[in-house]
């Protein structure tokens, strides 16, 4: 089997100052986290004795875990404007993610969508 070498970067492109990051592409979502003392039992309704909201879906997760391992990371993403992007972006940024959000900036239409 022959191995294969990739050639050295660009320096012109890639500064020798620059330091390696990962970057992740994808989703990020709001996950709400809701805890209880035990499980439900079958049609049992249980109250929860607190509830806590963090960005969440496997790019954020992914950037975020290299972030506390020492790695630089960059998300990119699709967050827009509003009360949900900014939490998620707050957390991101706490968690050490330099966030590229693609909508920044734009003027984006949204639709209501129902979960049912």
């Amino acid at each position: 089997m022959m191995e294969r070498v990739l050639p050295d970067p660009n320096p012109e492109l890639v500064p020798p100052s620059t330091p390696a990051a990962l970057v992740c592409c994808g989703l990020v979502t709001l996950d709400v986290r809701q805890v209880v003392e035990r499980l439900p039992g079958p049609d049992e309704k249980v109250v929860a004795s607190s509830v806590d909201v963090a960005f969440g879906g496997p790019a954020a997760n992914a950037a975020a875990t290299a972030a506390a391992l020492g790695v630089p990371a960059r998300l990119v993403t699709a967050l827009g404007s509003g009360p949900v992007a900014d939490l998620v972006r707050a957390g991101l940024t706490a968690a050490g993610v330099q966030v590229v959000d693609l909508l920044a900036g734009s003027a984006v239409r949204r639709r209501s969508r129902a979960c049912w």
